[in-house]
């Protein structure tokens, strides 16, 4: 136990720049079910201002990994009581903090268990035991799948053909809940306004430190150290502002560590079209000259290296201007990494996550008129990708964390994970998500009818996102379910379906509506062969104007289609049919599901002929599609 032998009133725990009078020192055990000793200990120092719950448990968490699917539950042990007490909330922790204000040490215990089983005992805290702590385990998070490779795409983008044009597309609409009453993403709070206090404390840390250097001449040795130990805050940063579009590199520019220094080498190179070789590099200095120093008898280099603290770089030699020719650059530059990419293109990311990299690659020809091969853009597309929606590889780890927050806060939501082995590792497979309220939704206020559909994921995991989607009291769509798949094959669909009919069982005249696709259509038949199965019309024209065209198509097919009495449809019919007979066997032969208003049941009470439904989802999931999976179901929650 860390105790208070530190110089004066300091104790030996608290790290030097700390505030002593909200800074605690916390004495963690780790404890579960299958820990090989009692616990796990570690110690910890926080600011009890800055720190709130959720970062506390998700810092210790992401140290000490837990198991597959384990809730975690954190107690503190009171010392007036003799008991552990649970913290669940922010007032819990600042409750802890004021009992424990005179120790400025807190004892807490992480209990780690599934969600099935008790949490494991918590063992009482004895003082002044021989003990020793246990280093915490470095556990194995779950691994990663392998980038997949892109499907092939069942939804092409076709422009509205002059040709067998639906007459009617009003009676296709479908509302969005543009007012957030379903879908409600969480109001957007306005960032907390800057703490006086915190600005306070960073001047007078400043304030100090120059003190601390003009007294420490005058005074004695002592007083300097112990001035020193008990009042000296952290060194402040230099200001390193600067266009980050066109760097300077005058003597005495500053930068804050030597990576962005050698991006901004690079982004002042490419501005000024210049071309340079590194002469010497290494993690204190970086030295270059003109790459035709010998040709053209070029006396431009520069040489930066760290300053005293080791990190913040400064540009100490720039003798001569560069004045040779520069067109032998040739769009080319020596400092285009795909770091350098990154902080490029990070910025346009953040606007559009969607944004392809042959695009990427012509705002920066545009920009900074390089040549940036098509690998070294995408490698610094995920990069960034990385800095603004995290780690990707660590997002299949967090859908473990998803599925036992969302049981926690929603008892009877479904969030089905399932994963297969390679070479002894677990691999991400594919997802099912209902909420219990979504579903609850369905089953009792919404029509029997389902639009089920899938659409492309455009970021690094090129997967599919289905969606089975209903239609509420105003003809807005209402989402029941979705899942993540890795391509649309028949044994993916059919799970999809399994898993569907384990939340919402088989309501009386329940409806499906589908594309063309041979995948959904299988899945559909096999899990719901009780079922209405309605085929979009839009689709089936997309395939049948491939082989026939004509007026009298324009004039009878779509109506045939919005015909409700089966007299009007047979007019219709006869038409076609006797102006091209085969144009009829191939409907007969290939789309076998209902496609016309006069064959539907009246169960569901919903007349579309099209599945606009689900369109209207993908439409609006489509800016997120490029976010990682933890990230794109949260959206959706």
């Amino acid at each position: 136990m860390a105790g208070n032998n530190g110089v004066g009133d300091r104790p030996d725990w608290l790290p030097d720049g700390m505030d002593p009078n909200s800074s605690y020192n916390l004495e963690i055990r780790i404890v579960a079910h299958n820990c090989r000793t009692r616990w796990y200990e570690l110690s910890k120092v926080v600011d009890a201002d800055r720190t709130n719950f959720r970062s506390l448990v998700a810092e210790v968490v992401d140290k000490n990994p837990h198991g597959y699917g384990d809730l975690v539950k954190v107690f503190y042990y009171c010392m007036d009581t003799k008991v552990n007490i649970q913290v669940c909330t922010d007032q819990d922790l600042l409750e802890m903090f004021e009992k424990h204000k005179v120790s400025k040490c807190c004892f807490l215990t992480f209990a780690y268990h599934k969600p099935s089983v008790d949490p494991p005992i918590i063992p009482v805290w004895e003082f002044g035991s021989s003990d020793k702590s246990v280093d915490p385990p470095v556990t194995p998070s779950i691994a990663s799948p392998i980038l997949g490779e892109a499907s092939n795409s069942t939804h092409a983008q076709y422009d509205e053909p002059e040709i067998l044009a639906n007459p009617n597309p009003i009676y296709e609409h479908v509302g969005v809940d543009d007012e957030g009453l379903y879908l409600d993403l969480g109001p957007n709070y306005p960032p907390p306004p800057p703490n006086p206090k915190a600005g306070n404390k960073g001047r007078e840390a400043e304030i100090s430190e120059d003190e601390i250097c003009s007294e420490s001449d005058e005074s004695s040795d002592d007083e300097s150290d112990e001035e020193m130990v008990t009042d000296r805050g952290p060194e402040p940063m230099p200001d390193v502002n600067y266009d980050k579009k066109n760097p300077p590199m005058d003597v005495g520019t500053l930068y804050s560590n030597m990576k962005a220094f050698k991006i901004a080498l690079a982004s002042h190179s490419a501005k000024h079209e210049y071309h340079y070789l590194v002469e010497k590099s290494d993690p204190g200095r970086y030295r270059m000259h003109c790459k035709f120093k010998e040709e053209l008898d070029c006396q431009w280099r520069i040489h930066a290296s760290t300053l005293k603290d080791g990190v913040t770089v400064k540009v100490k030699r720039n003798p001569h201007p560069h004045d040779c020719q520069s067109a032998k650059r040739v769009g080319v530059c020596v400092g285009i990494t795909q770091e350098w990419v990154c902080s490029k293109v990070v910025d346009w990311l953040k606007e559009d996550g969607n944004i392809q990299i042959k695009e990427l690659i012509r705002r920066l020809k545009n920009e900074y008129k390089v040549n940036v091969p098509y690998r070294r853009v995408y490698k610094g597309k995920n990069l960034a990708m990385d800095q603004i929606y995290g780690p990707w590889d660590k997002s299949f780890d967090n859908l473990f964390r998803f599925k036992a927050q969302i049981e926690e806060s929603s008892p009877g939501s479904f969030v089905i994970i399932d994963h297969h082995t390679i070479n002894n590792k677990i691999r991400f497979n594919r997802l099912f998500f209902a909420l219990k309220a979504c579903v609850d939704g369905f089953l009792r206020g919404c029509r029997p009818y389902l639009a089920v559909d899938s659409t492309f994921l455009n970021g690094r995991f090129r997967g599919q996102l289905c969606v089975a989607c209903a239609v509420d009291g105003h003809n807005w769509m209402y989402p029941v379910a979705v899942g993540v798949i890795d391509s649309e094959t028949n044994e993916n669909w059919v799970w999809f379906m399994e898993r569907l009919k384990e939340v919402i069982g088989s309501p009386d005249g329940l409806t499906f509506c589908t594309d063309c696709g041979q995948a959904v259509m299988n899945g559909v038949s096999e899990v719901f062969p009780e079922a209405e199965h309605r085929e979009c019309m839009y689709h089936l024209v997309q395939n049948f104007k491939k082989r026939f065209s004509g007026k009298v198509f324009d004039d009878h097919l779509w109506a045939a289609s919005y015909s409700w009495s089966p007299y009007l449809f047979n007019k219709h019919y006869i038409a076609m049919a006797q102006a091209k007979p085969e144009a009829m066997v191939y409907l007969h032969e290939n789309h076998k599901k209902l496609w016309t208003r006069s064959q539907y049941r009246t169960g569901s009470k919903v007349d579309y002929v099209t599945n606009n439904l689900a369109e209207s989802f993908n439409n609006w999931i489509k800016p997120e599609k490029g976010k990682n999976i933890d990230d794109l179901l949260d959206t959706i929650r």
